[in-house]
């Protein structure tokens, strides 16, 4: 079984440029959680990849599940990386638990060939993406590239919303005061007005 193509990635910047994100929305940092129990292999990462291409301003590391959870109850983080196969607790019941207890980290698995079952099941779990042993530094390099510019995205619509929201409030005296004045002018005879004032009590009350 061969490693499938992760080059041909959605322009992701160019989707978050749309969704309105700020320059420095693009440039906070993102946090990252590296599960592995090889502590080669967990060395070799924290040591070997160049984190800060990615925007990716902290990282911890944790050699099993159990340990990963540890962490994880007591910080929050964008994304995790996490082999599948690790001793007393492995990456899918580490994420299941995970998942159970509200994160909602993008998750990318790292497998060996042999764990395709497991496999299907962390697509279960909303994973991100998977990459298989031994890990190849270019498709490593796509995947940390996909997964973090989804992060941004995720903050930029999250931001979106945030000014929509901000912009709709400050509208909202505006709009009552219109309302009632076109109430003055032409009374509750349209049942659309009354509606709508019941809809700026209810927005009023929030």
């Amino acid at each position: 079984m061969t490693s499938r193509d992760v080059t041909a990635l959605p322009p992701k910047w160019f989707q978050c440029t749309l969704l309105g994100m700020k320059e420095e929305n693009m440039s906070t940092a993102l946090s990252l959680l590296l599960v592995e129990d090889e502590r080669d292999i967990r060395q070799g990462m924290l040591d070997g990849i160049d984190w800060d291409a990615y925007g990716i301003g902290t990282v911890r590391e944790a050699s099993n599940g159990k340990r990963a959870l540890e962490i994880l109850r007591d910080s929050n983080f964008d994304i995790i990386l996490s082999d599948v196969v690790m001793p007393l607790m492995d990456g899918i019941e580490f994420v299941r638990t995970a998942r159970s207890e509200g994160t909602t980290a993008k998750v990318v698995f790292i497998s060996g060939y042999q764990d395709m079952e497991y496999l299907k099941s962390a697509f279960k779990l909303e994973a991100i993406d998977y990459i298989f042993k031994p890990v190849d530094i270019d498709e490593l390099d796509a995947v940390l590239t996909k997964v973090s510019d989804a992060c941004r995205c995720d903050r930029a619509g999250a931001h979106l919303m945030e000014e929509m929201n901000q912009r709709l409030e400050a509208t909202k005296p505006v709009m009552r005061e219109r309302f009632f004045r076109e109430l003055l002018t032409r009374g509750f005879s349209d049942n659309g007005h009354v509606t709508t004032l019941a809809d700026f009590n209810d927005g009023g009350t929030q």
